[in-house]
């Protein structure tokens, strides 16, 4: 082999390993920048039942939305607080990625479904959240929780 084909040899692996790089290294996915933050907003809105807390985690327009269908979030975080104490860490499952166009930009969603453990009784949280590309953080798009606390002819319709 000349002299020419091994260092064009070897200029190829290193162009190579850089670019393989350059892409393994471009960011997390998007389950794991989102999985720690869905028990992180689950947990924190479970304790207490704050609204300021849901207001804190939810993109505008979910407290937007919930006006628009006649509930607010005061109402929601009252019957919510029906399952009294979040008792541990909830488990959470991916669901659905998606992403949909607002305002010329483009947003990510991701939706997972949550099994988690109340002081009064088991309840399914289901919770999308959503990036805007110009974004830092994700918030809380769409949330709904599905438990047998609320037979008492209080069904729980989900917010988005």
């Amino acid at each position: 082999m000349s002299r020419n084909r091994i260092i064009a040899l070897v200029l190829s692996a290193v162009m190579l390993g850089a670019v393989a790089f350059f892409f393994a290294s471009r960011g997390e996915s998007i389950e794991s920048q989102t999985a720690k933050v869905v028990v992180d907003a689950v947990t924190a809105i479970s304790d207490g039942w704050d609204v300021a807390e849901l207001k804190a985690w939810a993109d505008p327009g979910l407290i937007k939305a919930m006006g628009s269908q006649g509930q607010s979030a005061e109402q929601l975080m009252q019957i919510y607080s029906a399952l009294g104490k979040l008792k541990e860490e909830p488990e959470c499952s991916l669901h659905s990625v998606g992403s949909f166009m607002k305002n010329r930009e483009r947003h990510s969603t991701i939706s997972y479904n949550c099994a988690a453990s109340y002081e009064k009784g088991p309840a399914k949280v289901v919770i999308t959240l959503s990036k805007a590309e110009s974004a830092a953080e994700w918030q809380i798009y769409y949330i709904n929780i599905h438990s047998d606390v609320f037979a008492n002819g209080q069904a729980q319709e989900g917010m988005q």
